[in-house]
């Protein structure tokens, strides 16, 4: 499956057969860049869904552009006359820095609604990376590339073929010890970045140690299919520990929404009745259920070779 869900449709054709639906898709292609984008591949779209939702968890990214444009403010101001070359850097970067601040403003203090639209991002994103999985698990067993219609990611992880959900039953209980690890690797590190003097005579070895620790963390970036947002409620940052049964937790916790048959209803309209509460547990275990599914088990390169520290200023 890891190499197949690479490869894309050019057509899809709903069928109808009673009360049931489902869609048959055309002989697959291996294509790259924007041409793969054009034709369908819902491995590829769906984890778009999951990568938008989790920048929609990241509720401060304005504070990045804040520090970007101060930073840009200092070096105008400290650096010698004459030296300074263009200012800013990028113009458009700092113009829509300030204007990502206003965008963002009203969906950064908007808590609720907005974990709600990043609740639908990420359901979509796990409903179509299960029918991605379920369109070539079905070309196995019956030797057409089809699957279900529905919503219902419960039920369309219960259609696939017993040995594969016995697979993926079993990879949840590596992921719930190797993504605590790769968590707990991350706060270290920050922690012990945290704890370096902020000033220090030796100021070239001051830079020398800022440069290998900050290598080093784009260069874990880089190599590992894990991602993790520090400081803010990026789901994973205060696991101890996952439980070993934690992918039948989260499945359990979708049977219990009103209508599983279509989540995403849930997190766009909020249950019919007077007070808005959304589940802390349920958005936790669907969090998690994207990342097993696009960060673990079927996770989609990445289009760069970024990102790199920038140490030394300019480089690669």
């Amino acid at each position: 499956l890891r190499t197949r869900l690479r490869y894309s449709f050019n057509c899809i054709e709903e069928k109808v057969s009673g009360r049931s639906r489902h869609y048959v898709l055309s002989e697959p292609v291996l294509l790259t860049g924007s041409l793969a984008a054009e034709r369908h591949n819902y491995w590829r779209r769906g984890n778009v869904y999951y990568m938008s939702g989790k920048l929609l968890d990241y509720y401060s990214m304005p504070a990045a552009g804040q520090i970007y444009r101060m930073q840009e403010a200092l070096r105008l101001l400290t650096n010698p006359h004459g030296t300074l070359g263009t200012w800013p850097t990028n113009i458009f970067a700092y113009y829509n820095s300030m204007q990502m601040e206003k965008v963002w403003a009203f969906a950064q203090d908007n808590h609720l609604d907005r974990e709600r639209v990043m609740m639908t991002n990420v359901i979509l994103a796990v409903e179509l990376g299960l029918k991605a999985i379920m369109t070539h698990a079905a070309f196995r067993e019956t030797g057409c590339f089809k699957f279900a219609a529905g919503h219902d990611v419960v039920e369309l992880y219960e259609a696939l073929p017993d040995p594969l959900q016995d697979e993926i039953a079993a990879e949840s209980e590596v992921f719930a010890k190797d993504y605590v690890a790769f968590r707990k690797q991350v706060e270290a590190d920050i922690q012990r970045i945290r704890a370096l003097p902020t000033q220090t005579q030796a100021y070239p070895d001051a830079i020398k140690q800022a440069e290998a620790d900050w290598d080093q963390m784009a260069k874990r970036i880089r190599e590992s299919n894990y991602t993790a947002f520090v400081n803010s409620n990026d789901p994973g940052a205060s696991e101890k520990q996952l439980p070993e049964d934690w992918f039948k937790e989260a499945l359990d916790s979708i049977r219990m929404i009103e209508d599983p048959q279509d989540i995403s209803q849930y997190f766009r309209y909020a249950p019919q009745k007077d007070k808005d509460d959304l589940l802390v547990e349920l958005i936790r275990w669907i969090l998690l259920l994207g990342r097993f599914l696009y960060e673990h088990l079927f996770p989609v390169p990445s289009s760069g070779n970024g990102p790199f520290s920038r140490f030394p200023l300019g480089s690669a």
